[in-house]
């Protein structure tokens, strides 16, 4: 990535910032607090605003003027990651043709943005990522049941940015580098299906274990 005058350029993609009424950042991930302070040097300036999750761990907490970093818990899902989700969407609000999106995700970012489904409670979730982790699932299993209890997940978050233009930049942490797996492909079309989360959570065992409410939404 890199910024002549005022055209950003990442290999053939060039986008004229000029053109753009807001530049908004936001994300989440392992890798997300040092993508997010190349991004604000890169972007110097242009920046509107910011806010990423990522681990509550993280030292040294990263310091920016631009970016607001959230606290957000990892491998299992906690309500100060929810609130850091709902600070990305406040901090976007109605988008417009005149915003330019910058969705900064890595691996982790399944855990670390959680936003439940309508239905759906965080405990929720929390139980059925915890069932799964323990079960010996793959990750790809484990995204593709998240990904049908979450309304952030799946392109989700894409739906929520449109008609703005979203730029995704992506650190791959999945053999293969399927960008619908990596924090379960917020921005990405999803190829499973809430038959896949049902196959999945009966081949593990789990259908019977998960919370009603898991089994009332994918049934439905």
């Amino acid at each position: 990535m890199r910024v002549r005058k005022n055209e950003l350029q990442i290999e053939s993609l060039s986008l004229k910032l000029s053109e753009f009424k807001r530049v908004l950042v936001i994300g989440g991930g392992k890798a997300a607090a040092g993508m997010a302070l190349e991004i604000e040097q890169i972007l110097v300036g242009w920046i509107t605003g910011g806010s990423v999750n990522i681990p509550a761990y993280t030292k040294p907490w990263p310091k920016s003027k631009r970016i607001k970093f959230n606290r957000a818990s990892h491998p299992v899902p906690s309500e100060d990651g929810v609130r850091g989700v709902k600070n990305m969407l406040r901090l976007v609000g109605q988008p417009s043709e005149e915003d330019l999106v910058i969705c900064l995700i890595s691996g982790g970012g399944s855990a670390l943005m959680p936003l439940p489904a309508a239905g759906l409670l965080l405990s929720d979730k929390q139980k059925t990522t915890n069932l799964l982790l323990k079960s010996g699932a793959k990750i790809d299993e484990i995204n593709a049941v998240r990904k049908h209890l979450s309304d952030f997940k799946g392109g989700r978050l894409a739906e929520k940015l449109d008609p703005a233009t979203v730029l995704s930049l992506i650190i791959s942490d999945v053999v293969g580098d399927k960008l619908e797996s990596v924090a379960s492909g917020p921005t990405v079309p999803d190829d499973t299906t809430y038959a896949d989360a049902y196959t999945i959570l009966q081949e593990h065992g789990l259908w019977r274990t998960v919370p009603s409410s898991v089994r009332k939404r994918i049934q439905k």
